[in-house]
C-alpha cells in the first residue's frame, strides 16, 4: 500500500487495503489531487474530494484506489487478451479494467506506476503496457471498439479520442482480432494491439455504490 500525506493532505493516486472496515475522513481538510495525462481535457490539478465516511470492500490482493472508488490489481503474467480476461474473471469475479472516463483513465495509469514491479512489454519498442477489456470490431466496414469484461457482455466504448496515442488506432482490416491496450511507458496513450499478444493485463473489481 502507497499513500502519500502532507499536513493531513494525501496526495497523488492514494490506496487503502481492503479491511472490509469503514474509514472516516475529514472531508474538509482532505482533498485528493489528480494529475491529468491529457491536462487540456482532463483538468491540471483536478481536486476530488470523496465522502466523508466509505467502505473498503475490496477482495483480497487488490488495491482501493480512493480517488475513484475502484479496486485494482495487476496481474502480471504475460497471456493473451482472452486468457487476461480469464484471469480476471477467475479472481473474485473481477475483469480486465473498463476506462469510462479521462479521469480513470489517468488514474489507472498512475496506480499502475506506482505500484509497477514486473515487466509488461507493450510490443512497440520498449514501451510497457497492459490490456483493457476493450476489443475492436467492424460494424458496416467502420471500425469500432467495445467493453467486454466478460464473456457475452459488451458495451460500446465511449471515450475522447485524446486517450489514443497520435496515429492510433491504426490495425489492418486483415480479418486478425486486435485488442485496447494502456501504454504507460514509452508510447503513452492506446493501442490496438493483436489480441493474441501476450501482455500483462489490468484487473477491476466493480464495487456497490
Amino acid at each position: 500500500m502507497l499513500k502519500f500525506a502532507t499536513s493531513n493532505e494525501l496526495r497523488g493516486v492514494n490506496f487503502i487495503q481492503s479491511t472490509g472496515s469503514c474509514s472516516c475522513l475529514s472531508k474538509e481538510n482532505t482533498r485528493y489531487n489528480v494529475t491529468a495525462v491529457d491536462l487540456t481535457a482532463a483538468g491540471a490539478g483536478r481536486i476530488c474530494n470523496v465522502l466523508d465516511c466509505f467502505t473498503t470492500d475490496c477482495p483480497a490482493n487488490f488495491d482501493y484506489v480512493v480517488e475513484y472508488h475502484k479496486c485494482y490489481k495487476m496481474q502480471y503474467t504475460l497471456q493473451s487478451w482472452s486468457a487476461g480476461r480469464s484471469l480476471c474473471n477467475s479472481i473474485s469475479s473481477s475483469h480486465p479494467i473498463t476506462i469510462d472516463d479521462l479521469l480513470e483513465n489517468t488514474i489507472s495509469i498512475q496506480y499502475v506506476n506506482f505500484t509497477y514491479i514486473g515487466q509488461c512489454p507493450a510490443g512497440i519498442g520498449n514501451s510497457l503496457g497492459f490490456f483493457t477489456s476493450g476489443y475492436q470490431t467492424f460494424m458496416n466496414g467502420v471500425r469500432s471498439f467495445f467493453w467486454s469484461p466478460y464473456p457475452g457482455v459488451s458495451k460500446l466504448v465511449q471515450i475522447e479520442a485524446s486517450v489514443w496515442y497520435p496515429g492510433e488506432p491504426n490495425s489492418r482490416t486483415d480479418g486478425s482480432d486486435y485488442c485496447i491496450q494502456s501504454v504507460f511507458y514509452d508510447y503513452p496513450g492506446w493501442d490496438d494491439q493483436y489480441c493474441g499478444f501476450k501482455e500483462c493485463v489490468l484487473c477491476e473489481y466493480d464495487m456497490s455504490t
